[in-house]
């Protein structure tokens, strides 16, 4: 268990002894940090002296990932392709009439997949039924996939899907927060 410290009466324990929160959301405001319970010696909210050791590595590894999502990406294309949509009465089996064929394009980033598919659609006027492209391959091997909206989300065997394109969660502010606060 983790140490936490009470700034009203500077009690100090282990996370353990805290009660809950009662009354949580009328005394936590949005964007501040996180407490941890309350205090048992006066009932003020309590928060962690140090960041527990689980809660660093995640946000180093989150921090990792989203680096490597603004890296030049080597041998990456996006594909942008579309197909009738059968509730429209078009052939799913052919571009939409009109349409461009499939193709291929070299991007750099995720981010730049993501602009050109937004682009891509917009000029094609496609609905999300028509939207058919998105696979971001690197060296022919499908690492991640743009959504009709342009999110990004990492494919992989191991683990579940994780948006690539999320912002830094409520839980790293916290953290940063924590440390700041020594």
């Amino acid at each position: 268990m983790a140490t936490v410290k009470c700034q009203n009466c500077e009690w100090e324990g282990d996370e353990g002894e805290c009660d809950d929160i009662k009354d949580f959301f009328e005394r936590v405001a949005p964007g501040e940090i996180c407490p941890v319970g309350e205090c048992p010696e006066c009932g003020c909210v309590t928060h962690y002296v140090e960041i527990p050791s689980h809660t660093v590595e995640y946000v180093v590894e989150y921090l990792a990932r989203k680096e490597a999502e603004h890296a030049t990406l080597e041998g990456t294309t996006v594909e942008l392709a579309n197909r009738g949509n059968p509730d429209h009465g078009q052939n799913p089996d052919e571009p939409v009439w009109g349409g461009p064929e499939d193709r291929h394009v070299p991007v750099e980033t995720f981010q730049e997949a993501s602009n050109l598919c937004r682009q891509y659609i917009t000029e094609h006027d496609l609905g999300m039924g028509n939207w058919t492209g998105g696979m971001i391959k690197i060296d022919g091997k499908t690492v991640a996939y743009v959504t009709y909206g342009g999110r990004v989300f990492h494919q992989s065997d191991d683990e579940p899907s994780i948006e690539l394109k999320e912002e830094i969660t409520d839980l790293n502010q916290r953290i940063v927060d924590a440390v700041r606060m020594g």
